[in-house]
């Protein structure tokens, strides 16, 4: 139809709008993700690890996250990371549900800020 019509300006715009509207769809999830994390960074504890780039890379990294995991990508023991998962789960970051013979733990906000 386009090309047998000539309607090669209204394609143009058609799919121009996609994008524009894309492009506003993603900035609004970045700055949903940014104001949420300026407020973890915020959130008052005694524990450093919860505000450490470290931490706040890992829980951006992905919204579902295992003890295994975040020992990993922080270099601790793993009862060291189910400590951290106790503090976040305190202070409301994160969440769990049973899986197998261990824990799923997830951060809902994060998987809030990707719904429409």
């Amino acid at each position: 139809m386009v090309t047998t019509h000539n309607e090669w300006k209204e394609w143009v715009s058609y799919i121009l709008e996609g994008v524009y509207r894309q492009a506003d769809e993603t900035k609004e999830n970045i700055l949903k993700i940014k104001s949420l994390m300026d407020e973890y960074k915020s959130i008052p504890g005694q524990n450093s690890f919860m505000i450490s780039p470290q931490m706040m890379e890992y829980l951006f990294s992905n919204p579902f996250y295992s003890q295994k995991r975040l020992s990993e990508a922080l270099g601790v023991h793993r009862n060291t990371a189910a400590k951290y998962f106790q503090d976040l789960e305190k202070v409301g970051v994160v969440q769990k549900f049973k899986y197998k013979q261990g824990y799923v733990y997830y951060n809902e906000k994060f998987l809030d800020s990707f719904s429409y």
